[in-house]
């Protein structure tokens, strides 16, 4: 399966602004049954989503605009 290593030096917001160092890893799961119980229930419950990945770019383009119309809404106020 495909992996990712990203790496980065210098401040750390928000933890702090000194500098250090940032160090992450990841691969690609075939399905989402494959992903921890953990993380599963998680992403069903907070993040929902992300639960499978986009069909085709029209979806994509649906779930931004629906991202745009959400944070629109900050607070119960519309943001103008």
């Amino acid at each position: 399966p495909a992996s990712v290593a990203w790496s980065r030096q210098g401040p750390n917001p928000p933890f702090d602004y000194n500098d250090g160092v940032m160090h992450i890893s990841g691969l690609r799961m075939t399905s989402f049954e494959d992903l921890p119980e953990e993380m599963q229930a998680l992403i069903e419950t907070e993040f929902p989503i992300y639960r499978a990945a986009p069909e085709n770019m029209e979806e994509v383009e649906r779930l931004e605009e629906v991202e745009r119309l959400e944070s629109t809404v900050v607070n119960g106020n519309s943001r103008t």
